[in-house]
């Protein structure tokens, strides 16, 4: 009897669980995304920015 009344709350628990580690999962990707995704513009328009300065460098 006490077991049938702790199972729904074990099955509850066990799925918050689960959904609380996907949700780490998907939340960690994302940021691994975003920060691809806004380093990557940023390293090129560094990287171009140095080779103009390289260029302009260059003729003098």
């Amino acid at each position: 009897m006490l077991f049938s009344a702790l199972a729904p709350a074990a099955l509850a628990a066990a799925v918050l669980i689960g959904v609380r580690s996907l949700a780490v999962r998907i939340l960690s990707v994302t940021a691994v995304v975003l920060v691809t995704l806004l380093a990557v513009p940023v390293f090129l328009l560094g990287s171009s920015e140095h080779r103009m300065t390289m260029n302009e460098a260059a003729p003098n």
